[in-house]
């Protein structure tokens, strides 16, 4: 279970807490946070699973998404972020994580803060979004990417 705090006093100086706990540690941290706590103030606490960040490097889901997401790019003549974003926003409905903006409306988790299963929902949206537009995905490295695309 993961165990985030963000407390405002310190939210203010653009720190936020987090820690990777058991259940019975986040009640041991919670209870050292009590009594600094000031009545009448609210506070923000969420708890929920944690999952590992989204995997970067050589032949890791970041390079995955990417690589897919320029492919269809290029096939339908759009740029790569907006790939991503549309397929973010079709992701939603498949569980693919949400937050609220500023304005307090749902909008897709950004690629930035995702875990591996946020990413691997993305990724099969992408190889979803290219069944649909009859894209063939080259999957593999950029180097076999290069090769291919010099036959093409």
């Amino acid at each position: 279970m993961a165990f985030p705090f963000c407390w405002p006093s310190h939210a203010q100086k653009g720190r936020l807490m987090r820690w990777m706990v058991t259940h019975q540690t986040a009640i041991a941290r919670l209870q050292e946070y009590v009594p600094t706590m000031k009545k009448g103030r609210p506070y923000t606490l969420d708890i929920r699973l944690w999952y590992k960040p989204r995997t970067t490097g050589k032949n890791t889901q970041n390079p995955h998404i990417h690589g897919h997401a320029t492919q269809i790019g290029a096939e339908i003549g759009e740029t790569k972020r907006a790939v991503i974003r549309e397929a973010q926003e079709r992701a939603v409905t498949k569980r693919y994580p949400t937050r609220l903006n500023k304005f307090g409306r749902v909008i897709p988790m950004p690629e930035e803060e995702l875990d591996t299963r946020g990413a691997n929902i993305l990724i099969k949206e992408l190889h979803d979004m290219a069944a649909f537009l009859g894209i063939r995905l080259i999957e593999g490295d950029a180097e076999k990417l290069a090769d291919v695309s010099e036959d093409i």
